[in-house]
């Protein structure tokens, strides 16, 4: 009975300690010190909730007073970002960090669709992702959406990428051999400008071959 016990108890410690890890992360204040605490996102808010093994509450701070902060829940860092056409500073993930980094701001738009047997439009709701690049210091734009309304042309948004990797012809000439202006691309070459890695070629399964039907000679 009593080493039913000790394993019930060991196994209930080991849960305990695994939610603890899942809530630990760290924040990154303005000033650059980084303090490992519990992160909490404050709900319809850019604002976080972090609290340190010290503190007694947790502590509210805004996109204003902290760089960046980590979640080990979450696959990204956040980091407090500008974004074009705003005053104010918000929180958006971070896909590839280096001389140029990737941001990434994920919503869901309520949105609707004209229903001619009703005569009425019917709401519905939509993922839309904003993709966000910045150069060293430079300013913050926006790349990629997948919204069906952009208000900055492709054409645009290709040029303002293709300035930002113009400074290594090879990254350049194996973006423009590609075609594509896709998410997955674009990661791609980033990270190739970031460290040099040339992303591995897509494997493609090869195709059967066509069969002949076999049949009897006479």
């Amino acid at each position: 009975m009593l080493k039913l016990k000790t394993i019930a108890l060991l196994f209930l410690s080991a849960i305990a300690f695994n939610a603890h890890a899942q809530k630990t992360g760290y924040i990154i204040t303005n000033s650059g010190d980084t303090i490992k605490c519990k992160v909490r996102y404050v709900t319809l808010s850019s604002n976080i909730r972090f609290k340190t093994d010290t503190m007694k509450e947790y502590q509210e701070e805004s996109p204003t007073t902290i760089k960046q902060y980590y979640r080990q829940k979450d696959k990204y860092p956040y980091r407090s970002v500008v974004l074009p056409g705003k005053k104010d500073p918000r929180f958006v993930s971070v896909i590839e960090d280096g001389n140029i980094s990737i941001y990434e701001q994920a919503s869901k738009q309520v949105m609707s669709s004209f229903n001619p047997a009703g005569g009425m439009f019917t709401p519905y709701s939509s993922n839309v992702t904003f993709w966000y690049m910045q150069k060293g210091d430079g300013p913050v734009l926006k790349i990629k959406t997948n919204q069906l309304i952009n208000f900055r042309s492709k054409k645009d948004r290709k040029s303002d990428f293709e300035a930002m990797i113009a400074d290594k012809p090879e990254v350049l000439k194996l973006y423009e051999s590609a075609d594509s202006f896709s998410f997955d691309l674009l990661k791609d070459i980033v990270h190739y400008y970031n460290t040099g890695e040339a992303p591995k070629p897509k494997v493609t399964e090869p195709a059967e071959p066509a069969v002949e039907p076999v049949t009897e000679g006479n």
